[in-house]
Formats: C-alpha cells, structure tokens, sequence
C-alpha cells in the first residue's frame, strides 16, 4: 500500500461534533515553514481500518526548521528551546510567569499579550480518572477532546494565563 500523506507530525487535529455529535481528527503536518505543510488528513472515516506510521529519522526544529539530534519542550532545537517564549518554564508552569518582573522579563511581549494576557478557564475533566487544568477561554472545548474528556466543566475563569496558573496551583 502507497503512502497516503506525508508529513511533520504534530498532534491531531481535531474539531468538535454538532450538537454532542462526533468530534473529527485528522494528521496535521507541524513542518516549521506554513507554507510546505501537507493538508490535513481526516481520520474518522479510517476508524477500524489499519494505518501505518513510518518515522523517517529526520528531526527537524518546529520554529526554525533546523535539523537536530532531539527535541526540547514541544519540538524546538536547543537554541530556540533557550531563546523562544514558546519554551519557556511558564508555559508548562503558569504561575510561574515572570512578565512582571522587570530583571526578567518575558522573552517576547508580542507573543505574551497574544498568548498570556487573553482569558483562561480553570476547568475539571474527566479523562481516564479526573483532572484539573487550564486552557484559553477560546480553546474551549477542543483542549478537552486533545485529552479525551468524556466530560468537563469550567470552575473559573481569569483574565490571564499567570492568575489562573496561580488558582490552579492552590
């Protein structure tokens, strides 16, 4: 069987279902230049069928498209790992964010109002046991399927990134 698509593989792509329908997956191609990705493939249509993925051995940095020996964070090559806001401990840690601090401030302002400074919601899913998370108000609910919710519901929502890290923390 020939290939189907070829790709960067990045996560699944996935849009929620009309009405408690069905949410859709499909393969998303991650390559750094926007321009050389692959289209989307869909998956639903494929479930009970058999898929193969063939990894390539090329690993290339999703910001900058450099080719590297491993990743670090979400996909970046060190360099970009130790330079971008993408990467940095806040993302993975919220309540760590130090925009405020003026001795370290974030490492890029553009991407923190865009990203950080945008309404999160404290929410509770139930995945295979239940959990507590954060996301952006407008990633509601697609970072609840991303994870496999069977349910959610929002607790709170903050006017950014830092203070519902901080809530979710307590």
């Amino acid at each position: 069987m020939g290939a189907i698509w070829r790709g960067t593989l990045r996560k699944l792509r996935v849009t929620p279902g009309e009405a408690g329908g069905a949410a859709s997956y499909a393969l998303a191609d991650g390559f750094w230049n926007p321009s050389q990705r692959a289209p989307d493939l869909a998956l639903n249509d494929r479930i009970g069928s058999p898929l193969t993925l063939r990894f390539t051995g090329a690993i290339t940095c999703v910001y900058c498209g450099r080719a590297t020996k491993k990743t670090f964070g979400e996909g970046f090559c060190y360099p970009c790992f130790q330079a971008r806001a993408e990467a940095d401990q806040c993302i993975v840690k919220p309540e760590l964010c130090h925009f405020h601090l003026p001795d370290d401030p974030c490492r890029d302002e553009a991407f923190a109002f865009s990203h950080c400074f945008q309404p999160h919601v404290l929410y509770a899913a139930l995945t295979s046991a239940p959990k507590v998370g954060i996301t952006r108000r407008e990633n509601i609910p697609t970072r609840w399927l991303d994870q496999g919710a069977t349910a959610a519901i929002p607790l709170a929502e903050l006017p950014d990134r830092r203070s519902v890290g901080l809530a979710e923390a307590r």
